[in-house]
């Protein structure tokens, strides 16, 4: 009886962290995508040579689109809800 009363705490206490474990494990996943987007901004406003290229990539399973012009980059994932992050450039006028 006793091991009985303990292994339902015990399944008790897992299924009541469950929630929070997989809450945890999203949102890694979130900060892991907005890292790799922001890496490939970086590596794409480098080597800028303002034509308009549009690239898609692969990173860790997951589609990142590059969209280059004349005074923007923007990089964006797949899904409406990943983040999108752009450079804007302004060109003065002499």
């Amino acid at each position: 009886m006793e091991a009985l009363i303990s292994l339902s705490l015990i399944t008790l206490a897992v299924c009541s962290m469950l929630p929070f474990l997989v809450d945890t494990f999203v949102i890694r996943e979130e900060a892991k995508l907005n890292v790799e987007t922001s890496r490939v901004l970086y590596e794409t406003a480098q080597f800028w040579d303002r034509t308009y290229q549009s690239n898609a990539m692969m990173v860790d399973g997951k589609l990142i689109v590059v969209i280059e012009n004349n005074n923007r980059i923007t990089v964006k994932g797949e899904k409406i809800s990943d983040q999108m992050v752009e450079i804007l450039s302004v060109k003065w006028k002499k």
